[in-house]
């Protein structure tokens, strides 16, 4: 019985050595397919490195101009009005649009003085957008009439008519606001002229006190225009 057992057990470690040189020549054959295998793809990769860094390069498309990369936040602010600006003392009241891409600044120009007195035109810069900066145009004079002084610019859009109309009022030069308000003095007037090529000209200026002040009972001193809203197609 003995001699049965020993020999049982001899051929259980021989089976069992067999199996485990077969499955240790099985793992080294597939690690060394999966070691080709990635040796393949490192040779390959090489190879295609020169090609693609020259394709990459060659689709890479360089700017125009160094504004053609930046962001807004990157530019420098644009002076467009400025005191001192020609025959004028200073600049104020400022008013923007941006209609057909093109850009409308308005504002106040005093001649005489920075207070609310005196000569006053209402004139007019257009730019034109180039990248992240505006090209602006000569200072034009929209409004003006002797005696009087032209203040606060409301520019429109009217997009159903495709018109610019820009309201603004009249007041006696050197008659003060302060004494407007203090003698309730009704002398002012609203007017309105109208761009039909985007600001390059305008028509006459409109007196529309009549319909507008002309309906508030009663009259006010003292008026100002305020800021408009551009008037859609879907509106009516």
């Amino acid at each position: 019985m003995r001699c049965l057992r020993l020999l049982l057990r001899a051929m259980l470690m021989g089976i069992r050595k067999a199996v485990l040189r077969d499955l240790r020549d099985c793992i080294s054959t597939q690690l060394l397919v999966i070691i080709g295998g990635v040796m393949m793809v490192v040779v390959v990769v090489r190879q295609m490195q020169g090609p693609m860094d020259v394709l990459i390069k060659e689709e890479i498309v360089q700017p125009k101009n160094m504004f053609a990369t930046m962001t807004p936040q990157e530019t420098e602010p644009q002076v467009v009005f400025k005191s001192g600006m020609g025959i004028y003392n200073t600049s104020r009241i400022p008013a923007l649009i941006h209609h057909k891409d093109m850009f409308l600044a308005f504002c106040e120009a005093r001649k005489d003085t920075s207070h609310d007195i005196g000569n006053i035109h209402i004139v007019l810069r257009r730019g034109k957008r180039k990248d992240w900066k505006v090209e602006w145009g000569e200072i034009q004079v929209v409004a003006s009439k002797h005696g009087y002084r032209a203040m606060n610019p409301v520019p429109i859009v009217d997009k159903v008519l495709d018109v610019i109309l820009l309201v603004y009022h009249l007041i006696p030069a050197w008659v003060s606001q302060w004494k407007l308000v203090r003698d309730g003095v009704y002398n002012q007037y609203i007017m309105v002229t109208r761009s039909f090529d985007n600001g390059e000209t305008w028509t006459m200026a409109k007196d529309i006190t009549a319909s507008t002040l002309g309906q508030m009972r009663p009259p006010p001193a003292l008026y100002a225009p305020g800021v408009a809203k551009s008037r859609k197609k879907s509106q009516k």
